[in-house]
């Protein structure tokens, strides 16, 4: 874990900067308002929570499979398919 750990937190402030930039200048905009509650009320202690579980995921992802850059293409070609074809 020791050596792991400089890895999970690049990629946690690099995840987290990429998606509040694009959550709240992209994302946020195109929106009309939710049509529920949000499941965690506060935006800081939401989008950490989201920072966490995004990194432990990718960590542990490619703990399994060995290669970065395949698991990073299999999630982002996993995303696209479930969101643009299958929605």
């Amino acid at each position: 874990m020791g050596s792991r750990i400089k890895p999970i937190l690049g990629a946690a402030v690099t995840g987290g900067l990429v998606s509040y930039f694009a959550v709240e200048f992209l994302f946020n905009p195109a929106m009309p308002d939710p049509a529920f509650e949000p499941i965690v009320e506060n935006l800081i202690a939401s989008t950490v929570l989201y920072w966490i579980v995004g990194s432990v995921f990718f960590d542990w992802a490619v703990q399994k499979m060995g290669k970065t850059m395949s698991t990073a293409m299999v999630i982002a070609l996993s995303q696209i398919l479930l969101v643009d074809v299958f929605y």
